[in-house]
């Protein structure tokens, strides 16, 4: 139960957390540049703007788990007790066919035939992914392209496994399996099109740029600093979980509001994005709409001990500790952050001026 937990938290609570770019990574920029473009053409805005902050983070937080779940959910649980007869499993139960294993290997020889023809189109001076200057960020064809270079690179990688294991009989069944890969996400997808219908009407409103320019003149004239600003926002963005815990889906309802609004302050897109992924991951463990929280339910009633009752409210006494631990300390990652002056990411800057 321990291990259910810690892996969940480490999952679920710290998503945001990641030391190589991730496909949220790519989503969150794009949905900031949407917010950007109807104000400030020129900002810079990429899907690597957050990268350095939150790659320090899965240092923090690897520590940070690893110590509540010692100190305090282990002595919470206590010595477990099985329900019954406890089979435990063994490297063995894992072995691999040699149909999977040439699969791997398949798959390994196409992501370095991958990585050569990348390396090929970026490193050279005038390589055919660089922009006109001859840099890569903080715009260049390999940025603006990165979607599509992913999914090249995802569907050269499954088809050589496919093939070569003898999962792919023919290639009608690689549509097939995409199609099943993507049930997974149907339900963002369903979210996108009205999600991005509400940002378009919201901005063709200008409400955004009255909200903006207002909240702006309020925080001035309260004469608060803006790292306490920006860590108040983080802390806001983490209590709207308990009614959505969508990142993506939260994220489109607010960049449209706080972007410009900080931008009036002289905050980059990137620092309000890089407060706003923070404050979203720390609440995510505790919110009782969580549609992954039946998840976390059915692993702990199938690995719970003889006499343990689980159902939410004991979900969610396992979870408090870490919640609290990842706000609090995420939150004091933060203001280091921002008090030391250290760039979010590449090509970006904390603060405009």
């Amino acid at each position: 139960m321990a291990g259910i937990c810690a892996g969940y938290v480490a999952a679920y609570g710290g998503f945001s957390a990641n030391i190589f770019p991730a496909g949220t990574d790519v989503v969150l920029a794009g949905i900031t540049q949407s917010a950007v473009s109807h104000f400030a053409v020129d900002a810079v805005v990429h899907p690597l703007m957050d990268w350095y902050c939150m790659m320090g983070s899965t240092v923090v937080l690897a520590v940070a788990v690893t110590v509540v779940t010692e100190k305090v959910i282990v002595p919470y649980l206590g010595e477990f007790r099985p329900q019954g007869e406890f089979v435990s499993q063994t490297p063995e139960d894992f072995h691999l066919d040699d149909h999977e294993k040439r699969g791997l290997k398949a798959a390994g020889v196409a992501t370095l035939l991958f990585l050569l023809l990348l390396l090929l189109f970026t490193v050279p001076e005038n390589a055919l992914l660089r922009n006109e200057e001859g840099r890569l960020l903080p715009r260049s064809p390999l940025i603006s392209g990165i979607i599509a270079i992913l999914f090249a690179y995802f569907v050269l990688v499954g088809v050589a496994y496919g093939v070569a294991s003898r999962r792919l009989e023919s290639e009608k069944d690689v549509p097939k399996m995409m199609q099943r890969g993507l049930a997974g996400v149907a339900s963002f997808l369903v979210v996108c099109l009205p999600a991005s219908l509400f940002i378009h009407l919201f901005q063709e409103s200008n409400l955004t740029a009255v909200i903006a320019v207002k909240g702006a003149d309020l925080i001035r004239g309260l004469e608060i600093r803006m790292v306490p600003t920006i860590l108040l926002f983080a802390i806001f963005c983490g209590a709207l979980n308990v009614f959505i815990t969508s990142g993506f889906t939260k994220w489109l309802i607010l960049s449209p509001i706080f972007i410009p609004l900080f931008f009036q302050l002289d905050v980059s897109p990137a620092t309000t994005q890089m407060a706003y992924r923070i404050g979203d991951s720390t609440t995510n463990i505790i919110s009782p709409v969580s549609a992954y929280l039946p998840f976390l339910l059915g692993l702990l009633e199938k690995y719970r001990e003889k006499g343990r009752e689980v159902g939410i409210g004991s979900a969610m006494a396992l979870m408090i500790p870490y919640s609290m631990t990842l706000s609090v300390v995420w939150i004091a990652y933060l203001a280091l952050w921002l008090l030391f002056g250290f760039d979010p990411g590449p090509g970006v800057t904390l603060f405009l001026d």
